[in-house]
């Protein structure tokens, strides 16, 4: 049974609250989109934490969910591209197209059955990504042998194509 979630902070600082050790949400504790409470302090309940009867639009809250969704399927700010960081193993099958990574990189991915079957990533510079393999978990430039060893790599210009070996 699937969850709707609406876009705002406090439904992420909720769902990151319900993750286990291995990063895995806690489905038996999430709550219904419904039963989450607004951590921006506008309450339209009357119940008294706030004066405010209306709720007006933010980029932060209203993009936050955005934000929070992109940092659960691929992370870069460290340097290294990490395909689907944070993805739950409910979410067996999972693909995004072009999501833009630190260094001019668009990236794509695919998972099925809770395995990466592919990524996809175009250099709009001619740089060489740095990847942290999703099967073997080494990191490098895949231009690098260690990473040719760790998963099968294939250059077109400036697209690397990435495949388990």
């Amino acid at each position: 049974q699937g969850r709707d979630l609406v876009g705002n902070l406090s439904e992420i600082v909720t769902v990151s609250a319900l993750l286990d050790n291995d990063g895995d949400i806690d489905n038996d504790n999430l709550p219904d989109a419904g039963e989450l409470e607004h951590f921006d302090g506008l309450d339209q309940t009357g119940e008294g934490h706030s004066k405010f009867t209306y709720r007006p639009f933010t980029l932060e809250g209203n993009f936050a969910y955005a934000a929070g969704l992109n940092e659960m399927l691929i992370q870069s700010h460290t340097g290294t591209i990490v395909i689907f960081p944070a993805i739950p193993n409910d979410w067996q099958d999972v693909s995004f197209n072009n999501l833009r990574a630190v260094g001019a990189f668009l990236v794509s991915a695919e998972r099925k059955e809770g395995e990466v079957v592919s990524v996809t990533i175009e250099s709009e510079t001619g740089a060489v990504p740095v990847v942290q393999c999703p099967w073997a978990r080494t990191a490098g430039a895949l231009d690098s042998a260690e990473m040719q060893a760790a998963m099968q790599v294939v250059r077109d210009g400036n697209n690397w194509i990435l495949t388990r070996n």
